[in-house]
């Protein structure tokens, strides 16, 4: 089988019914892209068909390949099945509700993984608040080297892509530090990743997100993040 160059990984869910106006908002973002030669996979946690039937009107201007994911409890594996069934030399990661910021954004990912000095990358990301539907802070992405005790100084999956080759796929068991242990295996196992400073995803802000609850229920959050400090440490034979 021959690989598009790229190939964009789409995780989605029901959202609260909003499921397709998220979706199709990504879409008109990638739809306005300047690098158009990708395939697009969308693995679906739904279990309504508001996602399936989107994809199947957009089939027409996109390639899409859908997955409806009958395991819906765990997020996480939404996303891996969505990295595994991305086929493209360059796998760039966007969550369902995200958007790409500028219409070069693929562009300049494509062009900076064509080499053989990195593996991967992370972009900068600035967030757009649903509620008040404005932009607000920005991240620019740089290394540290406490990922496993939480210090995230690199974004979400959405910040992130990388050579297909290099794939590795998030652990299934964390939610808190799900992107920031797979950042620290793949550091280890494919050297340091290039830093984009330039904006080029919107990352959301909604109270309808997957992890609002857990991040605003300060009492829930503390206990999981320290159980999964001391799981990432024991997996990694980390001090």
């Amino acid at each position: 089988m021959i690989r598009p160059p790229m190939s964009l990984a789409i995780p989605t869910y029901e959202y609260h019914g909003k499921s397709r106006s998220y979706l199709e908002r990504l879409f008109k973002t990638i739809y306005n892209q300047t690098f158009q030669d990708f395939s697009i996979c969308v693995s679906d946690q739904s279990a309504n068909d508001d996602v399936y039937d989107l994809c199947k009107e957009y089939k027409g201007t996109f390639d899409i390949n859908y997955i409806r994911n009958m395991q819906r409890e765990n997020p996480t594996e939404n996303i891996n099945d969505s990295l595994r069934y991305a086929q493209g030399d360059i796998v760039k990661v966007i969550c369902m509700d995200d958007q790409f910021y500028k219409n070069e954004s693929l562009e300049i990912i494509k062009e900076s993984l064509d080499n053989d000095i990195y593996n991967w990358l992370f972009c900068g990301v600035i967030h757009f608040d649903e509620i008040q539907k404005q932009y607000t802070w920005s991240l620019s992405p740089s290394w540290n080297n406490q990922l496993l005790d939480g210090s995230n100084t690199l974004g979400g999956p959405t910040a992130i892509a990388y050579k297909k080759d290099c794939e590795q796929l998030f652990d299934g068991n964390l939610r808190m530090l799900v992107d920031l242990e797979m950042y620290y295996r793949m550091e280890k196992l494919h050297g340091m990743p290039m830093m984009i400073q330039d904006v080029l995803v919107a990352s959301s802000i909604s109270p309808e997100g997957a992890y609002w609850k857990i991040y605003n229920d300060t009492v829930r959050y503390n206990a999981m993040l320290t159980e999964e400090i001391a799981y990432c440490k024991e997996k990694h034979n980390a001090q």
